[in-house]
C-alpha cells in the first residue's frame, strides 16, 4: 500500500528537477544572448571609421566627394572623387559666381580648367567651418606648364538628371564636358633649386583633411589618416 505514493513523490521530485534545469538553461541562454549583444554593440562603437563620401545640394546642383579610403599606411595613395549633377529632371542654367573658388582649391598645376568645382589636401583635421585657415599641400610638380586656353564662363547650362554640362561664354560659345573628376594623390612637390625638377614627398603620418567646393560655395570635407609604415 505504500508504493504509489513512494513513485508519486519521486516523479514530482524528478519533475521538479527537470523544471530546474529546463529554467537554467533558459536563464544561460537568455544571459549569453544578452552578452553578445552587449559584445557586437561595444564592437560596432569602438571601430567606427570616417565617412568615405560627403555630399551638399544648392538649387538642384547635387556636388559628391568621395574617397577610396580612410585609413592608409605609408607609402599609399588616397584617390579623390567628385561629381557635380544636376539632380533636376529639366536642364539648369546657373551663374558662374563672381568671386571665383574658395580656399584656393584647384584641380592640378593648370587651376580647374574650367571645372566650376576644385579640392584641396591639407595635413591637420578641419571642418567646413575653418577650412579657410587650412594650408594646402603642393601636389602638384613645379615648373613651367604648357596650359590649354579657357573660355572666360559666364554661366553654365547642366543637362537634366545628368553630370554633363556646358560652360557657356557671354556670346553664347559653349564647351561641353562632364562636371566630374577623379585623381590619387600620394604625397607633396617642393622646388628643387628654382628648376623645372621638385623633388617628391611621400604623405607623412597624420591625420589629412580634403575640402571640396564649388564657385556658389558648397563644401564637402572628409578625411583620412595615413599610419606609420609597420
Amino acid at each position: 500500500m505504500s508504493d504509489p505514493p513512494v513513485r508519486s513523490h519521486r516523479a514530482i521530485a524528478i519533475a521538479i528537477i527537470i523544471a530546474g534545469v529546463l529554467i537554467s538553461a533558459s536563464m544561460f541562454v537568455a544571459v549569453s544572448g544578452a552578452n553578445r549583444t552587449v559584445t557586437h554593440t561595444d564592437t560596432t562603437t569602438v571601430t567606427r571609421d570616417p565617412p568615405l563620401s560627403a555630399s551638399s545640394s544648392l538649387q538642384g546642383l547635387g556636388f559628391l566627394l568621395a574617397l577610396n579610403a580612410s585609413q592608409l599606411t605609408a607609402g599609399q595613395m588616397v584617390e579623390v572623387n567628385m561629381t557635380l549633377t544636376n539632380t533636376l529632371s529639366w536642364s539648369k542654367n546657373i551663374t558662374v559666381d563672381t568671386e571665383g573658388l574658395p580656399y584656393n582649391v584647384s584641380l592640378g598645376p593648370c587651376g580647374t580648367l574650367g571645372q566650376p568645382f576644385g579640392l584641396l589636401i591639407a595635413q591637420g583635421f578641419y571642418t567646413a567651418g575653418n577650412a579657410s585657415s587650412a594650408t594646402p599641400l603642393a601636389l602638384y610638380v613645379p615648373g613651367a606648364y604648357n596650359c590649354p586656353a579657357i573660355l572666360p564662363y559666364s554661366y553654365f547650362v547642366f543637362q537634366p538628371d545628368s553630370y554633363m554640362a556646358n560652360g557657356c561664354e557671354s556670346g553664347g560659345a559653349c564647351v561641353p564636358y562632364p562636371a566630374m573628376f577623379s585623381e590619387a594623390y600620394g604625397g607633396t612637390w617642393s622646388a628643387d633649386g628654382g628648376g623645372s625638377q621638385g623633388t617628391f614627398t611621400p604623405l607623412k603620418p597624420g591625420v589629412y583633411t580634403v575640402v571640396a567646393a564649388t564657385e556658389w560655395r558648397q563644401i564637402d570635407v572628409l578625411h583620412f589618416t595615413v599610419a606609420s609604415a609597420s
